[in-house]
This record gives C-alpha cells, structure tokens and sequence, in this order.
C-alpha cells in the first residue's frame, strides 16, 4: 500500500466516523390507519434532535403541505404551528446507511486507481 492510498483509506475512515457524528434526520407525520410522510429534517448531532418547528421550511401552496401538520379543524397555513404529538424526529437510517456504503465504495475504488 502506498501513501496515496493510506491518504484515501485515512479520509474514509474520517468521513465514515463523521458522517456518525452528523447523521442525517428525518420528519415523520404518523396518520392513523395509513402510516406515515416524511421530510428531510436536515444534519445534527444525535444527541441533539431538530425542533419540530414547521412542515415548511420555505413557502409552498397550502393545499400541498400546510394541513399536513395541523389539527384537524386548525388553520392551514405555511407557518401554522407543528402537531408535535403527531411528528417525530428520528435518525434517517437508510440514508446512513448509504453513505456508510458509499464511502468504502468509492475509496477503494479509488485505491485500486491509484495502484
């Protein structure tokens, strides 16, 4: 193994444990009887969950996602206030579990390049 490829194999295992260190979350709205949707909640530490604040970070047409997270019979706006009883905030494992696969991919391939 040369320099160049402990340099790569030295950054995948740093950008695997940081990927750990910043996973990425995701918004889940539960509906009763059909399951869920969910939202990118964006990167954070794990030990310090994104607020549920509001379904939209930017202004979008209140019939596509305003209702979704207020009360049945509440206002339906862009900034109408989140249902937190109905929305969790969890890690997004299938999305981590892709970088966590990605990485080695491509450092060894880029390895097995640099040979």
């Amino acid at each position: 193994m040369n320099k160049q490829q402990r340099v790569v194999l030295a950054l995948a295992i740093l950008l695997v444990v940081a990927t750990g260190f910043f996973p990425p979350w995701i918004y889940v709205r539960h509906f009763p009887y059909t399951g869920g949707v969910t939202r990118s909640a964006g990167y954070a530490w794990p030990f310090q969950r994104p607020e549920v604040t509001s379904w939209n970070p930017t202004p979008a047409p209140k019939q596509t996602y305003g209702p979704l997270f207020t009360r049945p019979g509440g206002a339906a706006s862009d900034s109408a206030e989140v249902d937190r009883e109905l929305v969790d905030v969890r890690i997004d494992w299938d999305t981590l579990k892709v970088e966590w696969g990605m990485i080695p991919l491509a450092s060894v391939g880029l390895c097995v390049s640099l040979h």
